[in-house]
């Protein structure tokens, strides 16, 4: 009975793992050919790189403006993506420069859509055009953010060196 038993559990164990693996293994002979598969499953990747600090300029009678080129790669298939931008001295999703106390309000327009600190940005739905073979971008940019300090803002506070830093978050769309 227990050499029946121990059967059944070899036969049960020898199906099971059978059953698992595509593999075919080659007969006995003067030559044998097997084969098996192989599987690899990459998810949706994504990458901001080439981004530089900016300086501002204000000049009287004008608007201090910039703006910061980078590049974003991605191989999700829809070759888009969506980004949220925040601020370390944003106040109620209003993007602001801070020297101590005093604070300058800013416009951050991203592909000539202007964000709110901390809210996420899809371009209406669509997603932002992405690299999608070169996570480099070729050593080229394809993405921009342009930077304005209105000058009535300016004029509202008191001289010194206001900072701020902004963070990029970007995901596939």
């Amino acid at each position: 009975m227990k050499q029946v038993a121990r059967s059944l559990i070899l036969i049960v164990f020898g199906s099971a793992t059978t059953s698992l693996f595509a593999a075919t293994d080659g007969t006995l002979g003067a030559t044998s050919q097997g084969d098996f598969d192989i599987n690899l499953s990459v998810g949706d990747l994504i990458q901001i790189s080439r981004l530089d600090d900016v300086t501002l300029t204000y000049t009287p009678g004008s608007n201090a403006t910039n703006s910061e080129d980078f590049c974003v790669y991605t191989n999700a298939a829809s070759g888009t993506y969506n980004v949220t931008a925040t601020s370390a001295n944003a106040a109620a999703g209003v993007f602001r420069l801070a020297s101590g106390a005093n604070f300058i309000p800013y416009a951050l327009d991203y592909e000539t859509v202007t964000l709110t600190s901390g809210v996420n940005s899809n371009n209406g739905g669509a997603g932002y055009a992405a690299n999608t073979t070169s996570n480099n971008c070729g050593a080229s940019d394809n993405a921009t953010v342009d930077i304005t300090v209105t000058e009535a803002d300016i004029l509202t506070q008191p001289s010194g060196n206001y900072s701020d830093t902004v963070t990029l978050l970007v995901s596939p769309n």
